[in-house]
């Protein structure tokens, strides 16, 4: 092999088997502003999710037979590693019976799965009851398939004239009851 032509053709194969070496530098180099040069440099082998969102000031509501069962608004609604579930920030929920609203529900952070129906809520959790009780947890479940309210966290639940601390909390709307667990402290006035 001698020659100018020759010498041509070899100087781009010498370029791509040579690239492992020093490509990963042109990346960086070339990266737009903003994107981190680690990321920019790596070669990613995981696939990507199949659905990733990421959506602001959300508003939906969930319909059985054309009758309002909940609705829920957030800040923020983002995909979770489960695609079943959503992933939510500042939320203000809202539980019908019939045409009346029973609870209005708060929290900062919340994770909703649609295959089992479950509202996960946590941090600043309060619910305000239509009949005046309001209930206070940091965490709290609504399970919509069996209509209850449950936590395990430390639950304050007080009213017009009763202030009621104790340690676990179930509610089931159906029949309207409420049992409170551990060690339950009681004032009336």
């Amino acid at each position: 092999m001698t020659g100018l032509r020759n010498l041509l053709w070899l100087l781009p194969l010498i370029f791509i088997l040579s690239w492992p070496g020093w490509g990963k530098s042109v990346i960086r180099f070339l990266a737009p502003p903003g994107i981190d040069s680690q990321v920019a440099g790596q070669v990613k082998n995981k696939p990507a999710p199949a659905e990733s969102f990421n959506m602001d000031h959300v508003f939906f509501t969930q319909l059985t037979n054309g009758r309002r069962d909940w609705q829920i608004k957030a800040d923020r609604l983002y995909s979770a590693p489960d695609p079943a579930k959503m992933q939510m920030e500042s939320i203000a929920a809202e539980v019908f019976e019939g045409s009346l609203r029973k609870f209005h529900i708060t929290s900062r952070d919340g994770v909703y799965d649609n295959k089992k129906k479950i509202l996960e809520l946590e941090k600043n959790v309060r619910v305000e009851a239509a009949d005046g009780y309001v209930v206070q947890s940091a965490r709290l479940r609504y399970d919509d398939r069996a209509r209850k309210i449950t936590t395990r966290s430390a639950v304050h639940i007080t009213a017009d004239d009763m202030d009621l601390r104790g340690q676990g909390f179930v509610y089931d709307i159906k029949s309207g009851s409420y049992e409170v667990g551990g060690r339950v402290k009681v004032q009336s006035w």
